[in-house]
């Protein structure tokens, strides 16, 4: 099997800093077997949707030869019209080691340049493994990651770049690092992870016997707890990439989150980002060092805009950026690769995003008497929209073949997840773990 080598040279931006240049610098990555066409091959993982089968599309359009891989197992998914045949690798999350062996197994035979991670269990087991894979890695190192992504770190980061944050406690096992925030607050995990998928990573709190419940509840699945001062205005999210002059944003206004009042996002827009939004992400970006896909969240409180959100990564939503023209997984692995060209940015329009499984769980709730004011007919016609309508996308798309088996294997494995977790909490031994 034929060896090739890339000489790579140092850059600022990505965890590894190196990109593809036509010089030798005394660093070399050996990769088996050379693409099979002339362009870079590029390794998506996970190829689950929502941001999986966005980046696989979006950089097959580019050029890229696109190698989608996602989790093993009978019914595992991560099959869509962009990556109908996925590679498969163990659970990042249950086999992180193996995992990453399949990683490295994939970038020699496959002759991979760049791998894009679209999941925060596979951004956060590569953030300090990059110097050992072979390939660019397209997400923070270990050290970005912790300074943005740790909602214990997201603080002082942002305070240290003049961006506002909410009033936060994180408890563990040890019990809580400083005062608790004043009631109602919200409770969510110091690190997301997948293995959270379809249920409240958040959940509001009013009473102490609440926040003591929902913090135990994290700790005692091996989590720590981040208690945070609860913001009641309007919630706004960011995707960005680049940096310094090349440094590109957008901004949405969300409508509604599902469950209602502590899901992710799923009716938004793009829109004008309001005064502060834009540079605030970018001082946070530039404050790590970090060119890579991002995406955020604030509050607007009063006149404040506090940032409560980071993950440096693809967001959900990145397909709302790609309808609007910002194609965000391109430019991302343009960048990473040398390849991006800041003058082909073209113009921008406005896209109203719906989240299909989000708003018809909205609609179902409403028909059971659950929920919020909104009418379950007003809902449905609000996917209708999404599916129909000049300037509005529903993702995922029902004209997808494997979208039920997708939406259904999520679910199954949420509850296996879930059932996991409860065994473990319950065995032998597990108290002190």
């Amino acid at each position: 099997m034929e060896i090739w080598v890339l000489a790579t040279e140092r850059v600022a931006g990505f965890g590894d800093g190196t990109r593809t240049v036509s010089e030798p610098t005394g660093k070399a990555v050996h990769l088996a077997r050379p693409p099979a066409t002339g362009q870079p091959a590029v390794l998506v993982a996970p190829s689950d949707f929502r941001a999986g089968p966005w980046a696989c599309r979006s950089l097959s359009a580019a050029g890229y030869r696109v190698i989608g891989a996602h989790t093993e197992g009978r019914g595992a998914g991560g099959r869509s019209l962009a990556c109908p045949r996925p590679l498969r690798y163990p659970s990042p999350s249950d086999e992180p080691e193996r995992f990453v062996e399949a990683i490295k197994a994939m970038v020699r035979d496959e002759g991979v340049a760049a791998i894009l991670p679209a999941s925060e269990d596979v951004v956060r087991i590569l953030a300090d493994r990059h110097d050992e894979l072979g390939a660019i890695v397209v997400s923070p190192d270990a050290g970005q990651y912790r300074r943005l992504c740790d909602k214990a770190e997201l603080g002082a980061t942002a305070a240290a770049a003049g961006v506002a944050h909410p009033v936060s406690a994180t408890v563990g096992p040890g019990g809580a690092d400083g005062p608790m925030p004043p009631l109602p607050s919200v409770v969510k995990p110091r690190v997301s992870g997948e293995e959270l998928h379809g249920a409240a990573v958040a959940l509001t709190v009013r009473t102490p016997a609440e926040r003591d419940a929902a913090v135990a509840a994290l700790v005692d699945a091996g989590r720590d707890a981040i208690v945070q001062e609860l913001l009641d205005g309007r919630r706004w999210f960011g995707h960005s990439v680049g940096l310094g002059d090349d440094f590109r944003f957008m901004a949405f206004e969300a409508f509604a989150d599902y469950p209602r009042g502590s899901g992710p996002a799923s009716f938004l827009r793009t829109v004008e980002a309001p005064a502060g939004m834009r540079e605030d992400t970018r001082r946070l970006v530039e404050a790590v060092g970090y060119a890579g896909p991002c995406s955020l969240s604030f509050i607007e409180s009063g006149d404040r805009l506090l940032v409560h959100d980071v993950n440096l990564r693809l967001g959900a939503t990145v397909g709302a950026s790609i309808r609007s023209g910002f194609d965000l997984p391109r430019i991302a692995v343009d960048i990473a690769l040398g390849r991006h060209d800041p003058s082909a940015a073209g113009e921008t329009r406005t896209i109203t995003y719906v989240r299909l499984d989000g708003e018809l769980g909205a609609a179902v709730d409403r028909m059971r008497g659950r929920g919020g004011d909104e009418s379950a007919g007003a809902l449905l016609g609000r996917v209708a929209r999404g599916l129909a309508a000049p300037g509005w996308m529903l993702d995922p798309s029902p004209l997808d073949p494997y979208f039920v088996g997708t939406l259904a294997t999520r679910r199954l494995l949420s509850v296996a997840r879930a059932g996991r977790r409860r065994l473990r909490a319950g065995s032998p031994g597990s108290a002190g773990a």
